[in-house]
This record gives C-alpha cells, sequence and structure tokens, in this order.
C-alpha cells in the first residue's frame, strides 16, 4: 500500500474550502492526511472549525509551518499576489505543489516559479480545472491527433454578473498591485474567466500538457463598477502557430452565459450552458463526436497530483501550460487601457446589488456571432485598442 501523503493547504478560504471539502471526503481513499492549514484569516473560512475539531494546526505565514512541519503537497488557494511566493517556499522546503489559477500576477513570476520548479525537482500543477477533466483532454487529443483538422478560429463568450459583495468581498478585488507593490491584475479575464482563456490555448497546445503560445493581442477593456483594472473585455489573440482566438466576457450584466465556438477545416466543436451542456464536435461529413460536459466539478486536479507524486499519472496542466494566460493578461493591458462606460448607460439592480450596463450583454454577444472586436462593429460604447506584440519576459 502507497505510504500517506501529507497535504498542507495555504489558504482556506473561498476556493481553498472547496479543497478541504474535496479532502475530508476522500482521505482514506487516496491516502491522504492533513499536515496544516495557513491562512492569516483562517477563522473566517466556513471550513475552519472542521479543521479546528480535527487538531488541525493553523499558522499565518507559510514559514512558520515549515519551521515545525513537513507536507508531502501543498495546496495554494490564497490571493493571486501570494501564488509566486508561496509558491516558490513550499517548493524549496520540500513540497510538490498544487497552485490554484491564475499562475501569478506576472510573466516574470511565472518563470521564476517554473526555474525553482525545475531547480527542487518537484512537482508544479497549476489548477486550471476543465485541463484535468476527461471531456477536455479527450478533444485536445483529438486536435493534436490531426482527427478535427487545422484549428482556424476559437471563440468564447462569458456573461457572469457578478455584484457589488464580489468587489468589497477582499481588498485587492479589481487591483492592478497590492500595497507592497506585488503584481495582482485581477480582473475578469484574471480571475474569474482566466480559465476561459487559458482553455483555447491549452486545446492548442502541441503536446498533452502543454499550450499554444500567443503572439499578439489587440485587446479592449471597460468598466462600470469602481475597480482599477476592468469587468468587461474583448479580445483578438494570434497565436504563433496563426490561429485566432476571440474572447468576449462581462460581469456588468444580467443574463448567465458561457458559450464556446471552436471552428476548424474539418468540424466546428460548440458549447452553450443554456441550450447545449455538452461539447459537441460536428464535422463537415456529417458526423458527431460528443464530448462531454466540461463544466463537470469533479476535483481531479488534486488527486492527478496525488497520483502523479505517487508515480501513476501526469500533470496535464504545469506552469509551462498556464504560462501564456498570464502573458495574454500582460498584452492586453498593454493593448488598452480599461475605460468606464458612460453613465448614461449604467444601471443598478438593487435587489441583487449588481451594476450592469444596458445593451452590454446583446452588443458583446452580437459581436462574438461575427467574429468581430466591439468596436469593429460598430457598438456605441466600443473603442479599438492597439495591436501589441506578446512579451515573455
Amino acid at each position: 500500500m502507497d505510504s500517506q501523503l501529507k497535504i498542507l493547504f495555504v489558504g482556506i478560504g473561498g476556493y481553498g474550502a472547496t479543497h478541504v471539502d474535496e479532502v475530508l471526503r476522500n482521505m482514506q481513499s487516496y491516502n491522504v492526511c492533513i499536515a496544516g492549514a495557513v491562512d492569516p484569516a483562517a477563522e473566517k473560512s466556513r471550513v475552519y472549525y472542521k479543521l479546528k475539531n480535527m487538531d488541525i494546526p493553523f499558522y499565518a505565514d507559510i514559514r512558520d509551518f515549515y519551521a515545525q512541519h513537513k507536507a508531502d503537497i501543498a495546496v495554494i488557494s490564497s490571493p493571486i499576489q501570494y501564488h509566486h511566493q508561496q509558491t516558490c517556499a513550499a517548493l524549496l522546503y520540500g513540497s510538490h505543489v498544487l497552485c490554484e489559477k491564475p499562475i501569478s500576477g506576472s510573466v516574470k513570476e511565472a518563470l521564476e516559479m517554473i526555474k525553482v520548479r525545475d531547480k527542487t525537482r518537484k512537482l508544479l500543477a497549476i489548477g486550471y480545472q476543465r485541463s484535468f477533466q476527461k471531456s477536455t483532454l479527450n478533444l485536445k487529443r483529438d486536435i493534436m491527433a490531426g482527427r478535427l483538422g487545422k484549428p482556424v478560429q476559437m471563440k468564447t463568450f462569458i456573461s457572469w454578473p457578478r455584484n457589488k459583495a464580489y468587489y468589497g468581498r477582499t481588498s485587492w478585488a479589481g487591483k492592478l498591485k497590492d500595497s507592497k507593490g506585488n503584481w495582482i491584475r485581477d480582473s475578469i479575464a484574471h480571475n474569474g474567466t482566466a480559465h476561459f482563456i487559458h482553455n483555447m490555448f491549452f486545446l492548442l497546445g502541441d503536446k498533452i500538457d502543454t499550450s499554444a503560445m500567443p503572439k499578439s493581442v489587440q485587446a479592449e477593456l471597460y468598466r462600470a463598477n469602481d475597480i482599477e483594472t476592468f469587468d468587461t473585455a474583448a479580445a483578438r489573440i494570434i497565436t504563433e502557430n496563426g490561429a485566432e482566438l476571440l474572447y468576449y466576457a462581462t460581469h456588468a450584466a444580467k443574463e448567465i452565459i458561457h458559450r464556446y465556438e471552436f471552428k476548424f477545416t474539418k468540424c466546428t466543436v460548440t458549447y452553450d450552458s443554456i441550450h447545449q451542456r455538452r461539447l459537441i464536435a460536428a464535422f463537415n461529413d456529417g458526423s458527431v463526436i460528443d464530448y462531454g460536459d466540461p463544466e463537470n466539478f469533479e476535483i481531479h486536479k488534486l488527486w492527478s497530483l496525488v497520483d502523479a507524486v505517487r508515480g501513476l499519472g501526469e500533470i496535464y496542466c504545469g506552469p509551462e501550460a498556464a504560462l501564456p494566460q498570464v502573458a495574454c493578461i500582460e498584452a492586453m493591458h498593454d493593448s488598452d487601457e480599461p475605460a468606464a462606460f458612460s453613465r448614461d448607460i449604467i444601471r443598478f439592480d438593487e435587489e441583487n446589488q449588481l451594476i450592469w450596463v444596458e445593451g452590454l450583454h446583446d452588443g458583446l454577444f452580437d459581436s462574438y456571432m461575427k467574429g468581430k472586436l466591439p468596436s469593429e462593429n460598430g457598438i456605441p460604447w466600443a473603442h479599438g485598442g492597439k495591436t501589441v506584440p506578446v512579451r515573455m519576459v
């Protein structure tokens, strides 16, 4: 029988609590135990008393934990600005790491994480859930094998309302940097829907654990909420292999929907969260492949790392696969300065405490359907950003 693996949780609020629940449900099945929890505000977590009642030790700083304990695996679910520092620390202390998405606040930090991973010879997984799911992996294998033909255009649309409580939940929500100057770049593209951008890069990677690299980006960035970054974005991304990726997303609309359309020379792959909760490839010859539901939120990523530590599996999404997304985010900021929507079209939903923009959903979705950026589609509130090269430094 495999020896028991000790897991450290770094950040137990938000998604960190989901990881804790997952381990508590499956400790015996996977032969793991909880070594400790690091969180300066642990008492605010909904899983605090679960862990406290198990006599799990709590620490405010990751260094204090490692001064007294060891962990085989560290799960980093802290705010973005701490991903780099805490991941590198855990690796250097001898732990394998699952770091939640996005990988970091900057390309520089991501590259440093790769160097430390290589130096320590430990495993580092980045928690883009879809990259560990069978539906995504099976689709990617078929793309790699050439079954779908060459990529022509991939586009993704997300309307996901986020209210005042969301932006007020932390001091770093919607911030570019924290008070110490650490990059956060928290936005709809670098937090809430980061996985949708990553997913397009990941599917076009030439190996199962790599992603396509962006070459250039043209972005349009907007905000309805009082934040430093943006809550609405559209972007055209050209990859190094010449594929066009189009991304449209907003937190400032009432509608809830996400939709993909990935065009290849032999077929079109579609998904619609309302009308078609399946990833379907419709081929030019009339045949169809149903890859399943990519929104199945079973937490494969942690158990994939556990298996990999034991030599029983592989890491599908490591730092190299996650790097294109943060490089794209930096380029989006280089391409355009976030602009506030006109007050004439901003509305407030008192019941849901939601700031939304009249006509935003329809204009953004129409642009998605036509494969144009809003400024190219004649949308009144739109402005064009410049096309910029992607920097990998």
